[in-house]
C-alpha cells in the first residue's frame, strides 16, 4: 500500500542517514559544498580523507576534538588499548589479580596436558589398536604401513614437545619396530617386502629402545621390546647378504627371552616368546645366507628348534587350546622337517603330517581364516616337493596343484604384500621341477617362467633382497636348459647369460655367502649352453665356497667334488666325496 511504501522510504532514509552520520556525514558535505574554498581542494585530498577513514584515522572533515582523536586512536589500536587496560587493571587489582592470573595458567597448562594425552592415546590407538585390526583384511598392508608412517611421525612431534618422557620414547621404539614389521621380509610374516624401509625402521625403534634398556635393566617391558627388535632385525638382515650380523642379534634374543621365562617359567607369553625366538634362531642358522636349506649348520639349528618345541610343549600344558603356541609349533615341524628333506624325504613327509595336524586342532572358524589356510598351503607345499623326490609324481602335484590355487588367490587379493609373492614362488618352482622330475618339459617350464615372473616384481620392489636374486638366476638357468633341450638355442642363451652375470657378480664380491657362491659353480659346472661353462672358474668359487663354510657344507662339498672331477683332478674328486658320504650320516644323525 501507499503508507507502507511511505514507511520502507522512512526506514531506509533512517539507515541512511545514521550510515552518513560522523565522519563519512562529513566528508560528503565537504565535497558537496555550495562554496569552492569550503569544498575538497582536489580529487587527491577526498581519496586521502576516504583512505583515512577505511584505515580508523581522523579525516579533515570533521572537526577534531581531543576525545575525537583519542577515540579513533583506540579503534586503531584496540588490541594495545586493551593490554594496557588490562595492564592498569592488574596493577590496581594488587595481588587478588596476580593469583586470578596464575589460576588461569595453571588451567591452561592442563588443558594442555589433557589435550597432549588424548592425541597421545589417540595416536596409539592407530598404531596398534587399529593396526592389529586392519591387518586381517586382505589387501591392506599399504594401509597399515601408511597409517603406522604419518603416526610415528606425529608421534615424534609430541616427543619433542614433550622432552625426556620415557614412556614416550618407549611408545616411539615400539611403533617402529610395529612398522619395520609391516615394511620388511624376514620370514613367513606378511609384509610389504621392503628390507631397505624395514631396517631404517628397526634401527629407529633401537636407538630409542637400547637407551632405556640400559638405565632399567628390570624393566620387563623394555627388555621383552629390545628382544623383539633383535628377532625381527636380525632375521631381516639374514636375507639381505649380512647372515653373521643377523645371526648374533637373533642370538642375543633367544638369551633374553629365555632368561625371562626362566624367571617364571608358568607364564605362557614368555614361554611362548621363548620358544618363537629358539625357532626363529634355529630356522635361520640352517639357511644362512638366504631361503635355501643347507646342512652346515643343520646341528646346531636342530637343537634350537628342539628347544622351541619344549617351550611351545610347556605351554600347550597350561593352555592346551591355545592357538598362537599351536601354529608356532606346527611352524617348528615344518622347519625341522626342512631339515630333514635333503637326507630323508620320507621322514621329512611325516613331519610335515604332524604340523598339518596341529593346524587341525584348531576351531573349525580359525582354520578358515587366510592366516591358517596360508600355513596349511604352505605344509602342502612341502608335502609335494618331498613327494615329488620320492617319485610320487601323481600325489607331489594333487598337493602342489592344491596349495597353488590357495596362494594364488591370496596374492591376488593382496597386490603388495611381498610375501605372498614369495609363496608364489615357492609353489611355482616347486611344480616346475617336479614336472621336469615327471619328464612333463613343456609344464615344467610354463611354471618356472611364472616363477621367474614374480621375482622380476619383487627383485625391482626390492633390490636389496639377495636371496630373492640369486633365486630367480637359478630359476633362469633351468629355464635355459629346457629352452635348450627343445632346440631354441638362442632363447637358452639369453636366459643362462642372465642368470650366470648375476651370479658371477655376486660371487666376485668379497662378501659373497656360500649359497651364492654354491649356486655360481652349479651354473658354471652344467649350463645347457656349452660355450658359457667354466671349468676353473667353477672350481675357484667352489674352493672358496668351502673355506667360507669351514669344511661343513654338503652342498659344497658335492659341488668342489665335481669341480675337481670336470678339472681332472680325479683324486681329490674322490677325496672330497669321501667327505661328503661322511657329513651325510652326521647329518642324518643330527637330524
Amino acid at each position: 500500500s501507499d503508507l507502507e511504501t511511505v514507511a520502507l522510504r522512512g526506514t531506509t532514509a533512517d539507515k541512511l542517514k545514521r550510515a552518513l552520520q560522523g565522519d563519512l556525514d562529513g566528508i560528503a558535505l565537504r565535497a558537496l559544498a555550495k562554496t569552492p574554498e569550503e569544498r575538497y581542494g582536489s580529487a587527491e585530498q577526498l581519496s586521502s580523507d576516504i583512505r583515512r577513514y577505511l584505515t580508523g584515522q581522523p579525516v579533515s572533515a570533521v572537526e577534531g576534538t581531543r576525545l575525537y582523536i583519542a577515540r579513533k586512536f583506540v579503534r586503531r589500536h584496540a588490541a594495545g588499548a586493551a593490554l594496557a587496560g588490562l595492564l592498569l587493571i592488574s596493577l590496581l587489582g594488587g595481588l587478588a589479580g596476580t593469583l586470578w592470573q596464575a589460576h588461569v595458567a595453571q588451567g591452561e597448562r592442563a588443558n594442555a596436558e589433557s589435550r597432549f594425552n588424548d592425541a597421545r592415546q589417540l595416536a596409539n590407538y592407530v598404531l596398534f589398536d587399529l593396526q592389529d585390526s586392519i591387518q586381517k583384511v586382505p589387501g591392506a598392508m599399504p594401509v597399515q604401513a601408511e597409517l603406522a608412517g604419518r603416526t610415528l611421525q606425529y608421534l615424534d612431534r609430541l616427543a619433542v614437545a614433550k622432552g625426556a618422557d620415557r614412556s614416550l620414547q618407549m611408545e616411539l621404539g615400539e611403533g617402529y619396530l610395529k612398522l619395520g614389521d609391516v615394511l620388511g621380509q624376514h620370514g613367513a610374516d606378511d609384509s610389504l617386502g621392503d628390507t631397505t624401509k624395514a631396517l631404517a625402521s628397526y634401527r629407529k625403534a633401537l636407538a630409542l629402545v637400547e637407551p632405556l634398556s640400559r638405565e632399567d635393566a628390570g624393566n620387563v617391558r623394555v627388555q621383552q621390546t629390545l628382544a623383539r627388535i633383535y628377532q625381527q632385525m636380525g632375521g631381516t638382515l639374514v636375507f639381505t647378504a649380512q647372515p653373521d650380523d643377523g645371526i648374533a642379534m637373533l642370538r642375543r634374543a633367544a638369551d633374553t627371552f629365555e632368561q625371562l621365562a626362566a624367571v617364571n617359567p608358568s607364564d605362557l607369553p614368555r614361554l611362548i616368546d621363548a620358544g618363537a625366538a629358539d625357532q626363529a634362531l634355529g630356522q635361520h642358522l640352517s639357511q644362512k645366507g638366504g631361503g635355501f636349506i643347507t646342512l652346515a649348520g643343520a646341528g646346531a639349528a636342530i637343537g634350537f628348534l628342539q628347544k622351541a618345541a619344549g617351550y611351545f610343549d610347556a605351554a600347550l600344558k597350561i593352555d592346551p587350546s591355545n592357538s598362537r603356541t599351536l601354529q608356532l609349533l606346527s611352524a617348528t615341524d615344518e622347519a625341522i622337517g626342512k631339515l630333514e628333506s635333503p637326507q630323508d624325504p620320507r621322514k621329512a613327509v611325516e613331519t610335515y603330517g604332524k604340523a598339518l595336524a596341529l593346524l587341525r586342532r584348531l576351531p573349525p572358524t580359525e582354520q578358515e581364516t587366510p592366516d591358517v589356510r596360508r600355513r596349511c598351503a604352505m605344509m602342502l607345499v612341502r608335502v609335494g616337493w618331498n613327494q615329488g623326490q620320492l617319485q610320487e609324481f601323481k600325489e607331489s602335484l594333487a598337493s602342489l596343484n592344491e596349495a597353488r590355487d590357495v596362494l594364488d588367490g591370496q596374492a591376488a587379493a593382496d597386490p603388495q604384500n611381498a610375501t605372498a609373492a614369495f609363496r608364489q614362488v615357492d609353489v611355482y618352482r616347486s611344480l616346475g621341477i617336479v614336472q621336469g622330475y615327471a619328464g612333463n618339459a613343456a609344464a615344467s617350464e610354463e611354471n618356472l617362467r611364472r616363477a621367474v615372473e614374480i621375482l622380476d616384481r619383487l627383485v625391482e620392489r626390492d633390490p636389496l633382497n639377495t636371496s630373492n636374486r640369486v633365486l630367480r638366476a637359478s630359476l633362469q638357468g633351468r629355464i635355459g636348459n629346457l629352452a635348450a633341450a627343445a632346440g631354441r638355442i638362442e632363447e637358452a642363451r639369453r636366459y643362462a647369460e642372465a642368470g650366470l652375470a648375476y651370479l658371477k657378480e655376486a660371487a666376485e664380491n668379497p662378501n659373497a655367502t656360500v649359497q651364492q657362491l654354491v649356486e655360481a659353480v652349479r651354473v658354471l659346472l652344467d649350463p645347457a649352453v656349452k660355450t658359457l661353462r667354466d671349468y676353473p672358474l667353477a672350481l675357484r668359487y667352489a674352493l672358496r665356497a668351502d673355506g667360507l663354510a669351514k669344511g661343513k657344507d654338503l652342498a659344497t662339498l658335492v659341488y668342489l667334488g665335481e669341480a675337481y672331477w670336470r678339472n681332472g683332478n680325479a683324486s681329490a674328486a674322490v677325496e672330497t666325496a669321501r667327505k661328503a658320504l661322511a657329513m651325510l650320516q652326521i647329518g642324518r644323525a643330527h637330524v
